[in-house]
């Protein structure tokens, strides 16, 4: 690898028959100044980091589409894993992928102010149990601003360890769309008596019964509706404290109708 290689900031990659992101590289001269990665349509990928090594430390943006083998992120020890710079992450049509990262490995990701997750129909939860020997009572995204959740059919909450609480302090947009399946979107406990959203400013649930409400089936709208107020209550419910001001918090249902104040 050259000098100019080992200084590269942004790499893309879209090679259907690429089983390895870094294993072409010389592993002598790690990436360590790369801050942009893109990985798309590699459908013999199983990993994107298969060693600690593998991710730059100064890596901010990740990008992960059509990865169809897709299985985990990483195949190295969460515990090695690097990614204390990483501020956007959009994962989009990786269906094999059932969970994002274990719950541990979420305190060391730093500062992540975007996450997206799209079409990614194994999805269970973004962040799973604690992996064995590992604790963790609690997670604070300090600087995540916006969070979409677009058509997850088997996607259930946010983490599947109930026990875990968050705080989201610089949240402003949340969007739930398409997630059948979620039943508790994650734990909230402030024991000092603030919300754990205090910027959160929009709220953007689609039901998944969405289409039927343009039908001329009065009961199927009904239940549309109904499902949309549902998933939304929910939400409310996991984002904030019953002190939040509802005022300043606008609901979006995605069906073309104006923003509403929210109330429990």
């Amino acid at each position: 690898m050259s000098l100019s290689m080992k200084k590269l900031k942004q790499l893309f990659y879209v090679c259907p028959k690429l089983s390895n992101v870094f294993a072409s590289l010389n592993p002598q001269l790690q990436l360590k100044e790369l801050e942009i990665l893109q990985v798309g349509y590699c459908h013999a990928l199983e990993y994107i980091f298969e060693k600690k090594e593998d991710a730059s430390p100064r890596l901010r943006e990740l990008k992960l589409e059509g990865l169809v083998r897709l299985k985990h992120i990483y195949r190295c020890s969460t515990e090695l894993l690097d990614l204390h710079n990483l501020e956007f992450l959009q994962i989009k049509e990786c269906n094999k992928l059932k969970v994002i990262l274990p719950a541990s490995a979420a305190r060391r990701l730093g500062k992540p102010k975007e996450l997206h997750l799209y079409n990614c129909f194994q999805l269970e939860a973004v962040l799973a149990k604690h992996q064995e020997g590992e604790t963790c009572e609690s997670l604070v995204f300090s600087q995540l601003r916006v969070l979409s959740l677009y058509d997850l059919p088997n996607l259930t909450g946010f983490c599947t360890d109930c026990s875990l609480t968050f705080k989201w302090p610089s949240l402003e947009k949340v969007e739930v769309a398409l997630c059948p399946q979620m039943q508790m979107f994650a734990a909230v406990v402030a024991s000092d008596g603030d919300s754990s959203t205090p910027k959160l400013k929009m709220i953007k649930v689609i039901s998944i019964l969405k289409a039927k409400l343009s039908s001329h089936d009065t009961t199927a709208a009904k239940e549309a509706l109904r499902s949309v107020s549902s998933l939304r209550s929910m939400i409310i419910k996991s984002f904030c404290l019953v002190v939040i001001d509802f005022s300043s918090v606008y609901f979006h249902d995605g069906l073309g109708l104006p923003g509403q104040p929210l109330f429990i």
